[in-house]
């Protein structure tokens, strides 16, 4: 019995990483697709998605702040551009 603890444990520690990054990259097709037809809030909801996915996502910290910039949510721009430098500093601006 514990030899089949030990093989669930290990077979699920090898599955999630890919089924999140599959699910990672439904979600990005989705949110080119809403931000192709103009549905920015949309597309941000699925960034936000994509982020809590995988936090180290440069792309789409970039596009929630490029999206948020775009409608004038300067804060919500600015936080996302942080998280962005955050995870990537060589795109910071010195």
């Amino acid at each position: 019995m514990r030899l089949h603890s030990g093989f669930r444990w290990l077979l699920a520690a090898l599955c999630i990483p890919a089924i999140a990054q599959q699910s990672l990259e439904r979600i990005e097709k989705q949110a080119v697709a809403a931000r192709a037809d103009h549905h920015i809030d949309e597309a941000i909801a699925l960034y936000k998605k994509g982020v809590a996915l995988k936090p180290s996502w440069d792309e789409g910290w970039w596009s929630i702040g490029t999206l948020n910039y775009e409608l004038d949510h300067f804060e919500e721009a600015r936080d996302a551009f942080r998280h962005l430098t955050a995870i990537k500093p060589e795109v910071a601006v010195p």
